[in-house]
């Protein structure tokens, strides 16, 4: 990128990019990063990025919804557990 260009004008929220990590400011949770010298991802490249995330994001959501149903399993058991004289 020519010297003074906006990184707006060239990227979007959400590109995938390759980096080079400078230095972490922790107390001001910030990151410095450079382009400089890396060779960023190829569109076949970043479309198999792009099918991972999509993928691990899956077995996330999967993982969760397994998750809310072992919950609401042992909620149903409790109240299966409650006396007919303290239901209300």
């Amino acid at each position: 990128m020519p010297q003074g260009a906006r990184l707006e004008d060239r990227f979007a929220v959400g590109d995938y990019v390759r980096t080079r990590i400078l230095r972490i400011e922790e107390e001001e949770k910030k990151v410095g990063l450079s382009m400089r010298g890396i060779t960023q991802p190829t569109p076949n490249e970043v479309s198999e990025l792009k099918a991972e995330a999509a993928a691990k994001r899956q077995q996330l959501e999967d993982e969760a919804a397994k998750g809310e149903k072992v919950e609401r399993k042992k909620k149903s058991d409790k109240d299966a557990d409650v006396p007919a004289s303290e239901e209300s």
